[in-house]
């Protein structure tokens, strides 16, 4: 989780910061922060975020974030398989940890990814274990409709 922690240092989003770090083995396979592409400018060159701009609440749109999520980065940045490995994700915002869970989509990148835990810390700093098999069983269970409301 430190090294998650450490990641989200990295993060060049103006409204939270994530890091995310997948291990298997206490070997780090990969990891990453919440951030522009590559070679492009980010929140923090241009001085304001676009999605704060238009008034989208936290968890709705991400498709007009610039950033790609720290999930997301993490396993982009990997080159063998994630098969059995965790994935540690830490957030803060204003130096404050927050709830951070993985978003909808990020969830189910995690879920095809072959990680089958993922933990990550809470409001109070508390460390949550999730495991991936749960979320297919509640995804065979539920309708999506029914588990969006957790993402607003």
């Amino acid at each position: 989780m430190l090294n998650a922690k450490l990641q989200s240092e990295y993060a060049t989003c103006l409204r939270v910061k994530l890091g995310a770090v997948i291990v298997r083995s206490n070997a780090i396979l990969g990891q990453g922060c919440n951030a522009a592409p590559e070679g492009t400018k980010n929140c923090i060159e241009i001085g304001t975020c676009l999605r704060k701009q238009m008034k989208i609440p936290a968890g709705q749109r991400y498709e007009i974030c610039r950033s790609v999520h720290a999930e997301q980065n993490a396993i982009l940045n990997v080159n063998c398989s994630l098969y059995d490995s965790a994935m540690y994700i830490y957030g803060s915002k204003d130096g404050k940890p927050i709830n951070a869970f993985p978003c909808f989509i990020c969830k189910k990148m995690i879920m095809n990814s072959g990680i089958t835990k993922v933990y990550s810390n809470n409001a109070n700093n508390e460390i949550i274990l999730n495991y991936v098999e749960d979320w297919r069983k509640e995804w065979r269970e539920k309708d999506m409709l029914e588990m969006s409301d957790n993402y607003e």
